[in-house]
């Protein structure tokens, strides 16, 4: 079933990325990790390129990478 969204969707873009960012709850915890939502709303530019690398990974391959410690 891969490559199915590619022919659908655009990739996500920085300005979607950035702006999704902005919408989040302060004073929330997103639930599967415990990171509080302030960390990636105050958090560097680099850390919200990084997050733009991993949303497009996840869509270029439709699926969320393996956790690696």
């Amino acid at each position: 079933m891969k490559g199915k969204a590619q022919d659908t969707i655009d990739a996500p873009t920085t300005e979607e990325t950035e702006t999704t960012i902005k919408k989040l709850k302060n004073n929330k915890t997103l639930e599967t990790d415990n990171i509080p939502s302030e960390v990636l709303k105050f958090g560097s530019d680099r850390l919200k390129q990084c997050l733009k690398h991993l949303f497009l990974s996840i869509w270029i391959n439709e699926e969320i990478p393996k956790e690696r410690l």
